[in-house]
């Protein structure tokens, strides 16, 4: 079965040759269509809607696998994360690779959209312990903005749905900075987030094209923001790649030489931290609100 893997999983496997600044705690995995997703997501490069490369999203190349020849190779792995894409009948395709997947012996990770209650039910009894959702917008009117499947609606129901089956803390709602919102609106869906149980995975925008990356400052005080809501106790953890556990995500949006919005390793953190404390003296006086 035909599936992608990102480029550091492949590295990391030993499946491709490259260097890597910071290798990938979780191994990364996309589902495959010839045609692009059918969702018309404008960020997305997956996107059927967008001319981009399909061995693309975000930052990131993900080259085409049979799954077969990676199935005995995730032993260096934390977790695998299987994330899914629209297209006609993707949700038996998932559970088959899921299956599949179960027999590694890995905590699995599930990225997907909204989908009926007793699919998540079948994925859990399939390993998933932790699903990720895409609702990537922060208000209704970016979510329309950037024309993401489904309603507005669909995504709060399939996040109540999904900590019902998981339960608390086990479900990740993924946000991207970047796309539209307010600084504001990001606070006000993260706080909604967390009074119906779910955590938050925040992403910064990828731009398609050199330049146009957000702004670092705003994106540190939604940074802290979460972190304050999460109960976090140590300041520099807040600066780390959010999400499922061993979710590091290396320069999955930001490029290596900088700037760096999501750390994937202390190593990393530590080498930038006087630069950070900066920034976040800056938005205590104010500075990231007036941008």
């Amino acid at each position: 079965m035909l599936i992608r893997a990102s480029y550091g999983t492949l590295v990391k496997m030993g499946m491709l040759r490259g260097r890597m600044e910071a290798e990938p705690r979780t191994a990364y995995l996309l589902q495959h269509s010839e045609n692009g997703c059918m969702g018309s997501c404008s960020f997305c490069a997956q996107s059927m809607y967008n001319p981009a490369r399909k061995d693309k999203l975000s930052r990131i190349t993900w080259p085409l696998v049979e799954l077969e020849n990676i199935i005995d190779k995730f032993h260096s792995f934390d977790r695998i994360c299987f994330q899914t894409i629209i297209k006609p009948r993707f949700e038996e395709e998932t559970i088959s690779i899921l299956d599949e997947l179960s027999k590694c012996g890995k905590s699995i990770s599930l990225a997907t959209t909204p989908l009926p209650a007793d699919f998540l039910k079948r994925a859990a009894e399939k390993g998933v312990d932790f699903l990720g959702i895409g609702l990537d917008a922060s208000s209704e009117s970016v979510f329309k903005l950037v024309r993401k499947p489904f309603s507005w609606e669909a995504y709060m129901k399939f996040i109540e749905d999904s900590v019902r089956v998981f339960g608390r803390g086990k479900v990740y709602v993924h946000l991207i900075y970047g796309i539209g919102e307010t600084i504001e609106e990001m606070m006000k869906i993260m706080r909604r987030i967390k009074s119906m149980g779910a955590e938050i995975a925040l992403f910064s925008f990828t731009p398609n094209e050199n330049g146009g990356y957000p702004d670092v400052l705003g994106y540190r005080a939604v940074q802290l923001y979460r972190y304050l809501l999460s109960g976090g106790s140590e300041l520099k953890d807040a600066f780390l790649t959010s999400g499922c556990p061993g979710c590091n995500r290396p320069f999955y949006n930001e490029r290596p030489e900088g700037p760096i919005y999501n750390y994937p390793n202390r190593e990393m953190l530590e080498r930038d931290w006087d630069k950070i404390k900066e920034e976040i003296l800056r938005i205590m006086e104010g500075e990231a609100w007036r941008r």
